[in-house]
């Protein structure tokens, strides 16, 4: 079935395409000085345990030389998490946070993939919580987060030691609807490109809603 054959393909494409990706990704980390990269990201290094990041909440060990990283019950990390792990490292900069929160249709590009991200993450998060807000709060306390002084109900979540969202959610009532968003502080876009930040604002959402 021509249809069937052109999606199988079109799988296959992304699929190499990503793994290309991560290729590319892991040659830049492995010619990177170790403390350098741990500096900047916020990091530690261990000459046996590799890089040690925290990633929603989770400890990762992260071994360049090894093509590997691996969850904190040992296992092999998801390759989705891999890959931005790995993204994070590559792209960190030795700069502090602005403290400046923005929106992310105004990163660079943001308007691009703005639709997206409020379906799979801003709308994720207002359907979860907007009949339970406090749970918002709870929830992003548990992965590491502190509550946030913006809007109704709010939580500050470092996803990554320099990258963190605040989530907020405005109640409505009869005549405003309830109204959520995901804040990201204005170096974000220093150090991750817009699609892996959206990436990790849609997995975040998906992670609060899982509770």
């Amino acid at each position: 079935m021509p249809w069937v054959e052109g999606a199988e393909k079109e799988i296959d494409k992304k699929k190499k395409d990503f793994e290309l990706a991560f290729e590319s990704a892991w040659k830049e980390l492995v010619g990177k000085d170790p403390s350098e990269v741990a500096r900047k990201a916020a990091i530690s290094y261990d000459n046996e345990l590799g890089y040690s990041v925290s990633f929603y909440g989770k400890e990762y060990h992260v071994k360049p030389k090894e093509k590997l990283v691996v969850t904190p019950q040992g296992d092999w990390a998801n390759p989705f998490y891999a890959f931005l792990i790995v993204h994070y490292l590559n792209g960190a900069k030795d700069i502090p946070l602005s403290n400046e929160l923005i929106s992310f249709r105004e990163l660079y590009g943001g308007d691009v993939y703005y639709l997206a991200f409020k379906n799979r993450c801003i709308e994720n998060i207002r359907r979860t919580f907007e009949s339970q807000p406090e749970k918002l709060v709870e929830r992003g306390v548990a992965i590491g987060g502190e509550k946030a002084d913006i809007g109704d109900y709010s939580v500050r979540i470092p996803v990554f030691p320099k990258i963190p969202i605040t989530v907020v959610i405005w109640m409505g009532d009869e005549e405003v609807p309830t109204t959520a968003n995901a804040l990201f502080d204005k170096t974000a876009g220093e150090m991750l490109h817009t699609e892996d930040l959206a990436a990790i604002g849609e997995e975040l959402a998906r992670v609060l809603s899982a509770g």
